[in-house]
């Protein structure tokens, strides 16, 4: 089977220890090393995982990319069982999203509108993506050296990658930097371990400063791995998968995916039919499906972006169209905030694995 897609996590699958901070106890040490092996054993979960990528040079943004997959396991007694959404977005490249699910030996997968199924195993997904031992990449760190805190009933465990790590964390990226000087603005890798000795939680904040020459380089590399409903996750399929290649998947279909997931994953309000909200307090972020428009609304006024038409517009005061650059009548202030109120919305979908092109 063709590979689906390229795990990212990849990228720290890399040797060391760190220094410099407390030797964690031998009672620690051993509960991450439980923690790993039973973290093994896992049937069935939910996994949200985000990672973003980002290169600046001299303050200006050269490369960014964020990738958001979600995925559910079901292989208790076997059932082989999964669904994936993956969302990928490149500044500057663009974006692409997929979703995929496993049942009864085939492969269900939508991208970019278009729908079809091919022959696979549950092992072949586990392997391409990862999902049978998403312990792999923490496997290859010796963390001899860190600090452990209790929050609640969990457990975590954080480290500060040596000089090693943190150059062969941006090798892995294609980044190759020999005999430099660097600072660390921020350095991070924690684990957080459940009553049960589960990982449930993974998380990477590196931010270094690299020096070369005359040039200043930021290197950042954010990752959030979660794991969620242990031995509780259900596998939702399409309707009717006897039809699924030769059904279309719609605009309406990814907006009303689109708006489930806001509503159950970052708990907006629908507040009329076909429009939700999430009231931050000073601001309230608001989806209006009917119209096809998000709306920064603060009491400065209602910035809105029309993901139809690529416009955005405050009131009837001025408008901006994003496909020319256009401005009719903003101030630079309004313009900002109409560019900030498209940045939500792409931002809002991207969290919530939806491509923002497939609502159109």
């Amino acid at each position: 089977m063709k590979k689906i897609i390229a795990c990212c996590l990849a990228l720290l699958m890399i040797t060391g220890c760190s220094k410099n901070v407390e030797k964690i106890s031998d009672s620690s040490a051993q509960l991450l090393n439980d923690a790993i092996i039973k973290s093994k054993e896992l049937k069935n979960y939910t996994k949200n995982e985000t990672l973003e990528v980002k290169l600046e040079v001299d303050g200006t943004t050269n490369y960014d990319t964020t990738s958001v997959i979600e995925s559910y396991i079901n292989n208790n007694d076997n059932q082989n069982e999964a669904k994936s959404k993956m969302y990928v977005s490149v500044t500057g490249v663009g974006e692409s999203a997929i979703q995929l699910w496993i049942k009864d030996g085939k492969f269900y997968i939508e991208s970019d509108g278009s729908r079809f199924v091919q022959e696979g195993t549950f092992e072949e997904y586990e392997s391409q993506l990862g999902e049978s031992d998403f312990t792999k990449l923490i496997e290859g760190f010796d963390f001899l050296y860190g600090t452990e805190e209790k929050s609640g009933k969990n457990t975590i465990l954080k480290f500060k990658l040596n000089e090693t790590q943190v150059m062969n964390i941006l090798a892995s990226q294609g980044e190759i930097f020999e005999e430099v000087e660097y600072k660390e603005n921020t350095n991070l890798m924690a684990f957080t371990i459940d009553e049960n000795k589960y990982i449930v939680e993974i998380h990477l904040d590196l931010n270094i400063e690299i020096i070369e020459q005359d040039t200043i380089i930021n290197s950042i590399v954010k990752l959030d791995y979660n794991i969620s409903d242990i031995n509780k996750t259900v596998v939702e399929f399409p309707e009717n998968l006897a039809e699924f290649a030769s059904a279309k998947q719609t605009n309406d279909d990814n907006q009303n995916e689109l708006m489930k997931a806001l509503m159950e994953l970052y708990n907006y309000e629908e507040v009329e039919p076909g429009i939700i909200q999430y009231d931050w307090g000073s601001e309230i972020y608001e989806f209006n499906f009917n119209k096809k428009e998000f709306n920064l609304i603060s009491e400065f006024g209602t910035y809105t972006y029309n993901w139809s038409d690529k416009t955005g517009y405050l009131g009837g005061v001025c408008t901006y169209n994003f496909d020319k650059s256009e401005n009719i009548g903003c101030s630079d202030e309004e313009t900002a905030n109409i560019q900030l109120a498209k940045e939500i919305f792409d931002s809002e979908c991207q969290a919530s694995g939806v491509s923002p092109s497939s609502l159109n």
